[in-house]
């Protein structure tokens, strides 16, 4: 079992691959909720230098309060698709009951892979030698989702928030564990990644899918 000292030097080397190399300034967006008043969302910005403190932080939260971290930098300290200027990660969320998630569909298998804490479900991610404006990004991850059969819903935008390795997940009782399955942090290209698999020019976060998020809790399904 992953010691808390080794699971806060590994959160941290998966922030620092979130925040890649966002320029001086960049920011990491915290936010995390209390089961006990589900209603009720906080957030916090940390400077994307500090991935040590921010892992810090995030093991505090985790016992008692879901967590989860914006995938891609914000360049001021807001939670919306206009505070990205580029992401530095390609992502799926994908649910596969009873087995891993299929990786032999696509030219680059994803490089690190995290188990949301429900069974079968797994966020995966291919670090980007290159950034990716959001709606090149948004794009990119609506064709991984296509090609993997996962959720092609609003967990493709840009501003989509996470749960980190190493937090738990509150949907259930008792709370379940946030691992990391594969850590692989070799980057590839996007035109790498995405060779071969039919373009879907639609758009990444459809108004369905705006809907639907604003009827619902959009966090009960990550």
């Amino acid at each position: 079992m992953t010691n808390t000292h080794d699971g806060a030097r590994e959160l941290a080397r998966y922030l620092a691959m979130l925040a890649a190399r966002e320029p001086a300034g960049g920011l990491l967006e915290l936010r995390y909720r209390n089961p006990r008043t589900p209603t009720r969302m906080r957030q916090h910005f940390h400077h994307i230098a500090n991935a040590g403190r921010i892992a810090r932080h995030i093991l505090a939260l985790a016992d008692h309060s879901d967590v989860y971290i914006g995938v891609a930098p914000r360049r001021i300290p807001s939670g919306g698709r206009h505070a990205i200027h580029r992401g530095w990660v390609l992502w799926a969320d994908i649910d596969q009951p009873g087995g891993q998630p299929p990786a032999t569909v696509l030219p680059v298998a994803p490089g690190v892979v995290v188990n949301s804490g429900t069974p079968g479900h797994h966020h995966l991610y291919w670090p980007l030698t290159e950034p990716l404006a959001p709606a090149e990004l948004e794009r990119a991850n609506q064709t991984l989702a296509a090609a993997l059969g996962a959720d092609t819903g609003a967990v493709l935008g840009a501003a989509t928030i996470l749960r980190p390795p190493h937090t738990r997940n509150h949907k259930h009782t008792p709370a379940s564990p946030v691992t990391l399955e594969r850590f692989d942090l070799r980057a590839h290209t996007a035109r790498e990644i995405l060779a071969g698999l039919p373009a879907v020019e639609r758009p990444a976060v459809p108004p369905t899918a705006r809907r639907r998020a604003s009827a619902s809790d959009p966090l009960l399904s990550i």
